[in-house]
Order: structure tokens, then sequence, then C-alpha cells
């Protein structure tokens, strides 16, 4: 089964080739690159690793398919399904929705980097897999059904359990992958239908299209303004919010506290400019906001365990840098 390019907005391009048990599509646009391999386990499933360096890309379609299970290894992903409605997935979340019931019109990655597996259900009638789930005792049907009955979506947080099962998919590579799969969706279904998704469902928060776009632009402000003091007050304001309106929606958003978010994007950019440019230590201090550079020394250390002058000795950056939002120097 191959994925339909027909629903890609301008500007997106998708090319596939395919591997010895996979088919792999590169997607580009003007914000990044990904990359989507896709393993087709059993005839109506298929469970795709996505590694994306993009600000958003347009859904394709699978055709028919009634239960969608998503796991978010890395990164921030933001859906937004018919009508405006968004949510969100971070690290170690899971995610399962019927997509007739809540059609998703966009991807967005608020970081600019997502990576996590998808495990696509599409129809009825597969003997073989129906078999197995014989054996285990699971009902897929009736697991759609409690789905739909929840509106369409039902979000489970990272747990020990989650934890466990899904960080297999990510140990077994090359020509032992496909049949680990066979094994591991199985196990997935029979997880979730042990779980009390009603319950989880209660934390699922949406937020609305207009607040979402709002808070990228204080964020986009954030990167853009390090240098100088960056207050709830002063974010707040750009977003015509109550303080505690910000800071509530904007950890929905990135998935943690607005000053840390500040500290994180402080410490990587610093990070970047003393591997990829010769400025003085003290310059690049100044220039994410700090007063003095022993208080910047001090914080860079306490964040990634190097001094500064060890970290440019060591000359190696993280891959995030490739989709940061701004020039860095």
């Amino acid at each position: 089964m191959i994925y339909n390019t027909g629903n890609l907005p301008e500007g997106d391009s998708l090319e596939v080739e395919r591997g010895e048990n996979c088919v792999i599509y590169n997607l580009s646009n003007a914000g990044g690159t990904g990359k989507i391999t896709q393993y087709d386990v059993y005839d109506s499933v298929n469970v795709l690793y996505s590694d994306l360096h993009l600000t958003r890309f347009g859904e394709g379609s699978y055709g028919e398919k009634y239960l969608m299970i998503e796991h978010c290894r890395e990164g921030r992903f933001e859906a937004e399904f018919e009508g405006g409605r968004r949510f969100y997935m971070g690290a170690g979340d899971v995610c399962v929705h019927n997509v007739d019931y809540a059609e998703m019109v966009s991807a967005s990655m608020p970081v600019r980097h997502y990576h996590g597996i998808t495990i696509i259900l599409r129809t009825e009638g597969d003997k073989s897999l129906e078999k197995m789930l014989d054996f285990v005792g699971v009902d897929v049907k009736a697991l759609a059904e409690r789905v739909r009955g929840l509106g369409g979506i039902a979000l489970i947080r990272l747990n020990e359990r989650t934890a466990h099962i899904f960080d297999e998919f990510y140990r077994v590579s090359g020509e032992n992958r496909s049949g680990c799969l066979k094994l591991k969706v199985p196990e997935v279904l029979l997880f979730l239908s042990g779980e009390d998704l009603g319950k989880e469902r209660v934390r699922l928060r949406l937020m609305s299209r207009e607040v979402s776009e709002l808070l990228k632009t204080a964020e986009l402000y954030i990167w853009e303004n390090l240098e100088k003091p960056l207050t709830i007050d002063k974010l707040s304001a750009l977003c015509n919010m109550s303080g505690t309106s910000f800071k509530n929606n904007f950890k929905l958003l990135y998935g943690c506290p607005v000053h840390a978010y500040i500290n994180t994007v402080r410490m990587q950019v610093a990070a970047y400019r003393l591997v990829g440019t010769e400025e003085k230590i003290s310059v690049i201090a100044q220039g994410v906001g700090f007063k003095t550079e022993n208080k910047f020394a001090a914080r860079f250390a306490k964040f990634y365990g190097k001094t500064p002058g060890q970290y440019r000795r060591n000359n190696v950056l993280s891959d995030w840098t490739v989709n940061a939002p701004v020039r860095l120097y």
C-alpha cells in the first residue's frame, strides 16, 4: 500500500523509494526535511517510523482506515482536526484516534522536530491478524468503538507500561524489524484493550488555532530577543493573554514551563555559537541574555555538564540546530 500524495499542500514535496522490506518517503518543503519509513506488517496493518525535522507537513491519505495509534519518542507534535481543534503529543505520549471521527487536516512540529511511530489499522478481514488477535483475546472492533465513544481521540501520557511496550519498537532494526513488528502490534492492541481510555481522556486538552498561532508568535520573539529580559508580562502581552493563561497554554503547546523553555533556547544558541563561531565567550554570554560571563558559565555547565570552553573544544552539535527558526549568528 502506497501513501497517496494527492492531498499534499502546494510547496510540499514527497519522493518514494523502496527498501528491501519497507517503503521510504522522503519529505521536504521550505521548513525542512523528513523521512517516514513504512513497514506492511499484516495485510491491513502498517507501521510507520517518522523522523522529521520540519515546521509542518500536509497530511496525505492511506485510504480507508478505522484506527491509528501513535507514539512520540522525541520532539513535539501538533495535530489540527476539522473545526480548528488542535491537540499535542510530547515525548512518551500515546495517541489513539479514529480518523473518520476526527479527520486530521494538518500536522506541525512546534519545536521543529518529531520522532515516533504510527500504527495504522485500515480495514477488517485480515485473517492472519484476526487469528493472532483471537489467540491473545483482543477485539479490535470493540477497541475502535470505544475510541469513537470518546469523541474519536484518546491520549495516554508517558508511564512505565507505555515506555516498556513502545521502547522495544526502536531497539530492533534491519532485517529483524518486520518479524518483530508482527509480534509488537498485537501486544500494543492487547495493552490498549485493557486501558481505561476514558479516564486518560480527562487529561486531554485541546487548543484553538488562534491561541496556538499567538503563542508561536511569542516563541519566535523569544528566539529573536535572547539578549533582552524575557518576562511573563512582556510575552503574555504579545498574546493579549493574562500571565496565568499564557503560562498554561505555553506549557500545553511546548511541553514545558516558559522559563524552562527560555533557558533551553539560551543554552542551545550558546552551544551553537561556541562551536560555529570564534566569538569570545563573554560576547556569547551577553548575546543570550547573561550580564556576566561567570553566571553564564555556571548555567551552561549545569545544563550540559561541561564548561563553555570544554564544549567548544569538543566541537559537536546536536541535530536540533538545523531547524532553529532564526539565524543563530
